[in-house]
Protein backbone atom coordinates (compact mmCIF):
# COMPACT_ATOMS: atom_id res chain seq x y z
CA UNK A 1 0.00 0.00 0.00
CA UNK A 2 1.07 3.34 -0.62
CA UNK A 3 0.01 7.31 0.19
CA UNK A 4 -2.23 8.84 -2.24
CA UNK A 5 -2.29 11.96 0.02
CA UNK A 6 -0.37 14.93 -1.29
CA UNK A 7 0.94 17.60 1.47
CA UNK A 8 1.48 21.19 -0.27
CA UNK A 9 3.56 24.75 0.30
CA UNK A 10 2.05 26.33 -2.40
CA UNK A 11 -1.59 27.03 -3.44
CA UNK A 12 -1.57 26.98 -7.22
CA UNK A 13 -4.79 28.22 -8.65
CA UNK A 14 -5.86 28.14 -12.09
CA UNK A 15 -9.68 30.65 -12.38
CA UNK A 16 -11.69 27.72 -12.78
CA UNK A 17 -10.19 26.50 -9.75
CA UNK A 18 -10.96 29.78 -7.74
CA UNK A 19 -8.35 31.85 -8.68
CA UNK A 20 -9.81 35.72 -7.58
CA UNK A 21 -8.80 37.11 -10.99
CA UNK A 22 -11.47 39.94 -9.84
CA UNK A 23 -8.66 41.01 -7.35
CA UNK A 24 -5.48 40.14 -8.53
CA UNK A 25 -4.87 40.96 -12.39
CA UNK A 26 -1.29 41.26 -13.54
CA UNK A 27 -1.84 44.78 -15.65
CA UNK A 28 -3.75 46.57 -13.22
CA UNK A 29 -1.25 45.57 -10.15
CA UNK A 30 1.30 47.15 -12.40
CA UNK A 31 -0.52 50.59 -12.95
CA UNK A 32 -2.33 50.02 -9.27
CA UNK A 33 -0.43 47.52 -6.90
CA UNK A 34 -2.85 45.80 -4.41
CA UNK A 35 -1.72 45.45 -1.03
CA UNK A 36 -2.23 43.26 1.59
CA UNK A 37 -4.28 45.77 3.04
CA UNK A 38 -6.57 45.75 0.21
CA UNK A 39 -7.31 42.44 0.74
CA UNK A 40 -6.97 42.00 5.15
CA UNK A 41 -10.42 40.05 5.93
CA UNK A 42 -11.39 38.64 2.98
CA UNK A 43 -12.31 34.78 2.96
CA UNK A 44 -11.36 33.66 -1.04
CA UNK A 45 -12.24 29.79 -1.72
CA UNK A 46 -11.24 27.06 -3.95
CA UNK A 47 -12.33 24.18 -6.04
CA UNK A 48 -11.07 21.23 -8.13
CA UNK A 49 -7.59 21.21 -7.18
CA UNK A 50 -7.11 16.93 -8.73
CA UNK A 51 -5.81 14.20 -5.90
CA UNK A 52 -6.44 14.56 -1.96
CA UNK A 53 -4.14 17.33 -0.76
CA UNK A 54 -3.57 18.99 2.67
CA UNK A 55 -2.00 22.28 2.46
CA UNK A 56 0.05 23.91 5.52
CA UNK A 57 -2.46 24.91 7.84
CA UNK A 58 -2.92 28.79 9.54
CA UNK A 59 -0.65 30.19 11.03
CA UNK A 60 2.27 28.70 8.45
CA UNK A 61 2.26 29.93 5.18
CA UNK A 62 0.99 28.50 1.61
CA UNK A 63 2.64 30.71 -1.31
CA UNK A 64 -0.15 31.80 -3.43
CA UNK A 65 0.66 31.69 -7.08
CA UNK A 66 -1.74 32.11 -10.34
CA UNK A 67 -1.88 29.44 -12.75
CA UNK A 68 -2.71 31.82 -15.62
CA UNK A 69 -4.39 30.75 -18.93
CA UNK A 70 -1.12 30.42 -20.55
CA UNK A 71 0.33 27.73 -18.06
CA UNK A 72 2.77 30.51 -17.04
CA UNK A 73 2.76 30.95 -13.23
CA UNK A 74 2.75 33.96 -11.15
CA UNK A 75 3.75 34.24 -7.87
CA UNK A 76 1.06 36.34 -5.68
CA UNK A 77 2.14 36.64 -2.03
CA UNK A 78 1.71 34.87 0.71
CA UNK A 79 -1.83 32.82 2.09
CA UNK A 80 -3.12 31.04 5.04
CA UNK A 81 -5.05 27.95 3.94
CA UNK A 82 -8.46 28.21 6.55
CA UNK A 83 -10.37 25.19 5.46
CA UNK A 84 -9.65 21.86 3.53
CA UNK A 85 -12.39 19.61 2.16
CA UNK A 86 -11.72 15.97 0.53
CA UNK A 87 -13.25 14.28 -1.39
CA UNK A 88 -14.29 10.99 -2.88
CA UNK A 89 -15.73 12.04 -6.72
CA UNK A 90 -15.34 8.52 -8.82
CA UNK A 91 -13.80 5.09 -8.42
CA UNK A 92 -12.00 3.90 -10.79
CA UNK A 93 -12.42 0.55 -12.02
CA UNK A 94 -9.61 -1.31 -14.23
CA UNK A 95 -10.67 -3.68 -17.10
CA UNK A 96 -9.94 -6.89 -14.71
CA UNK A 97 -13.15 -5.27 -12.33
CA UNK A 98 -10.49 -4.31 -9.38
CA UNK A 99 -10.39 -0.48 -8.10
CA UNK A 100 -7.69 1.63 -8.34
CA UNK A 101 -6.68 5.01 -7.36
CA UNK A 102 -6.69 7.33 -9.89
CA UNK A 103 -5.37 10.96 -8.72
CA UNK A 104 -8.93 12.26 -10.61
CA UNK A 105 -10.64 10.21 -8.32
CA UNK A 106 -10.52 12.53 -5.32
CA UNK A 107 -10.81 16.54 -5.42
CA UNK A 108 -9.69 19.27 -2.72
CA UNK A 109 -11.13 22.37 -2.03
CA UNK A 110 -11.10 25.18 0.75
CA UNK A 111 -10.62 28.76 1.45
CA UNK A 112 -7.90 30.96 2.16
CA UNK A 113 -6.91 34.27 3.05
CA UNK A 114 -4.40 36.31 1.19
CA UNK A 115 -1.45 37.40 4.52
CA UNK A 116 0.71 39.18 2.37
CA UNK A 117 0.84 40.93 -1.40
CA UNK A 118 3.53 41.15 -3.49
CA UNK A 119 4.29 44.48 -4.96
CA UNK A 120 4.88 44.53 -8.59
CA UNK A 121 9.25 44.77 -8.35
CA UNK A 122 8.92 42.04 -5.60
CA UNK A 123 6.73 40.01 -7.71
CA UNK A 124 8.78 39.65 -10.56
CA UNK A 125 11.63 39.14 -8.47
CA UNK A 126 10.08 36.30 -6.37
CA UNK A 127 8.74 34.43 -9.22
CA UNK A 128 11.66 35.01 -11.45
CA UNK A 129 13.86 33.19 -9.10
CA UNK A 130 11.51 30.79 -7.32
CA UNK A 131 9.25 29.26 -10.68
CA UNK A 132 11.63 27.17 -13.11
CA UNK A 133 11.88 28.25 -16.32
CA UNK A 134 9.07 26.44 -18.08
CA UNK A 135 6.25 27.80 -15.99
CA UNK A 136 7.52 31.41 -15.28
CA UNK A 137 4.83 34.03 -16.33
CA UNK A 138 8.86 36.10 -17.29
CA UNK A 139 10.70 34.15 -18.36
CA UNK A 140 9.50 35.20 -22.20
CA UNK A 141 8.81 38.94 -21.17
CA UNK A 142 11.60 41.06 -21.53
Amino acid sequence: MGCAYEINDTLLLTREQGFPCDVFDYESHVKNPVTSADVAGKLFHFKGKPTARAFQLDPVRVYFIENTDEGKWLMWGKAFIQSLTIEHVKTTVDPGNAIKFQPGDWMTSGSFIVSEVYDPEYQRIATSHEVPAAWNFFADKS
